[in-house]
């Protein structure tokens, strides 16, 4: 068929579905979680060959960067050296080709000393669609509050989406 053709000549489709993250951040201190986003968009990076019929080799006829989003994510991280966890949400972020989330507010709370705090992280960094690296500034809602809180973090995270169509 012209699609197992199309895919020889290395053509990725676009995928979309449920998406599966864990993800690893150091900012302070060390963060491990993951978490889901009910819809993910992706185009992922590929690039079309051909042969040209005058030499006899594959010459490169398309190439198409990553595109990436997601939409309605929830996430749980868990700092494991001061007892943190770390409930966010998010409505949407650009995953590919650069990491852009504007909309993501949490609540983290520490369960040795009994108190929590919300607040606003903006992210920006750099991704695949399966793959992100990014920086992110934790900014709380109440200056009074006296709970610590990571303002800088830097992420890893890894996805896979499921249920791909």
């Amino acid at each position: 068929s012209d699609l197992k053709k199309l895919k020889a000549a290395g053509f990725k489709q676009n995928r979309q579905g449920i998406d599966l993250f864990v993800q690893y951040s150091r900012g302070e201190n060390n963060w491990i979680g993951g978490g889901v986003s009910l819809v993910k968009l992706h185009n992922p990076y590929y690039r079309l060959k051909q042969i040209n019929v005058k030499t006899g080799k594959k010459e490169l006829i398309r190439k198409k960067m990553p595109r990436a989003m997601s939409l309605f994510s929830i996430a749980y991280n868990y700092d494991w050296q001061n007892r943190t966890s770390d409930m966010n949400f998010s409505l949407l972020q650009f995953e590919a080709p650069f990491y852009i989330n504007l909309t993501k507010i949490g609540k983290m709370e520490n369960a040795k000393f009994k108190q929590s705090v919300w607040y606003y992280r903006p992210e920006i960094g750099f991704g695949t669609g399966n793959i992100a690296l990014y920086y992110g500034y934790n900014m709380k809602f109440k200056k009074s509050n006296p709970a610590e809180i990571n303002k800088h973090l830097i992420t890893l995270k890894v996805s896979s989406i499921v249920g791909k169509k």
